[in-house]
C-alpha cells in the first residue's frame, strides 16, 4: 500500500490541522482537532479536492497523530459503518436500524 500526502493544512481553523491523503486509490481527509479537552484525529472519506464526502469517521481516535491514523487505515482499512450506507445514511440510518431492532420497523426516514 502506498500512501501519498497530497496536501497539509486544509483547515483555516487554528485548532484543526487537516491533511488530504491518497491511499489505495481513495482520498481521505485526516483531521486533527484540539477543539475538545482531549485532542482527536479522525479520517473521513473525501474527494480529490479535499472536500469531505462523508462525516462517518473511518479511522482514528483520541490522542492520536496524523501518522498513527494513516497507519490504522493502512493496516486495518476503513471501519465498517453499515448504517451510513444507502440513501438513509447518517442519523436516519441509525434510527431506522434502532427501530428495526426494537421491532418498530424503522419509519423515521
Amino acid at each position: 500500500m502506498t500512501v501519498a500526502v497530497i496536501r497539509k493544512n486544509l483547515s483555516t481553523h487554528p485548532k484543526t490541522e487537516q491533511w488530504l491523503i491518497l491511499l489505495n486509490d481513495k482520498y481521505y481527509v485526516v483531521s486533527h482537532s484540539k477543539k475538545l479537552p482531549i485532542p482527536e484525529t479522525l479520517a473521513f472519506a473525501a474527494n480529490a479536492d479535499g472536500n469531505v464526502t462523508s462525516w462517518a469517521d473511518l479511522a482514528g481516535g483520541k490522542n492520536l497523530t496524523h501518522e498513527q491514523v494513516i497507519a490504522q487505515l493502512e493496516e486495518f482499512g476503513e471501519r465498517p459503518y453499515h448504517f451510513n450506507d444507502g440513501e438513509n445514511g447518517g442519523i436516519l440510518g441509525v434510527l431506522n436500524d434502532l427501530g428495526a431492532l426494537l421491532g418498530k420497523g424503522g419509519g423515521w426516514s
